[in-house]
This record gives structure tokens, C-alpha cells and sequence, in this order.
């Protein structure tokens, strides 16, 4: 199965920051066998991750060049 390469390069920054995740909704389907195609990525960060060493908003800093105002918005 192919990854486009904006989720290719958002695994590899979230790899590249350390950041625990997981991926879970139509990718993981298609890993375990049942393709059902969405057209989008669906990532799970645990909730308190980084929590006390900045690593959660660090690591999607380098977003904004992907996806500007990211980091703005994941703090709603």
C-alpha cells in the first residue's frame, strides 16, 4: 500500500521528533487487510504526551511549512 507523500512527510517528522503515535482509522484497515479508502489519515497522539518538556508542540512546529497555523489550531 502507498502512502502519499504529505502523510509520508508528516510520519516523518512525527518520527523524527520522537512523537508517540499511532495510526488508526482506514490506513490501519488497510494494514489488518479490509481497504476502505478515505482520502485522509487518521493519527492518535496519547493525550499528555510531551506534557512537561514542550515535545508535543515542538514536534509540530516544522508542521506550519506543511500545514501554515497548525500548531494555532491544535491548541483549541
Amino acid at each position: 500500500m502507498g502512502v502519499q507523500k504529505d502523510f509520508r512527510d508528516l510520519l516523518e517528522l512525527l518520527n523524527a521528533h520522537k512523537v508517540e503515535y499511532m495510526i488508526v482509522g482506514a490506513y490501519a484497515l488497510a494494514f489488518h487487510g479490509a481497504p476502505r479508502y478515505t482520502g485522509d489519515m487518521d493519527i492518535y497522539v496519547p493525550l499528555g504526551w510531551g506534557s512537561g518538556n514542550g515535545n508535543t508542540v515542538f514536534s509540530f512546529s516544522p508542521l506550519d511549512q506543511l500545514f501554515p497555523h497548525a500548531s494555532d489550531r491544535l491548541s483549541e
